[in-house]
């Protein structure tokens, strides 16, 4: 049995996995190449998820003062007693 928590072994895992690439200045195609290939190998619905926390970081720097509630606002409705 490993002593080592879960989640350490999960990143273990994922730095086996790693890729590394050297870009020297003037190759912006093999630059794109490689974005394109990075993105290509994650499924559609891991990339919306990613997209969708980097459009709420964005909107976070972009709106400091905005306060974000998880879920359902309860200022959309309430309960009325009859």
């Amino acid at each position: 049995m490993s002593t080592v928590p879960p989640d350490a072994e999960s990143r273990k895992a994922a730095r086996a996995r790693a890729e590394v690439r050297i870009f020297r200045p003037g190759e912006q195609e093999a630059e794109a190449d490689a974005d394109a290939l990075f993105w290509d190998r994650i499924p559609v619905d891991q990339r919306a998820e990613f997209v969708w926390q980097l459009s709420l970081e964005l909107h976070a720097l972009a709106n400091p003062e905005a306060r974000y509630e998880p879920g359902l606002s309860r200022s959309i409705a309430r309960i009325v007693r009859r």
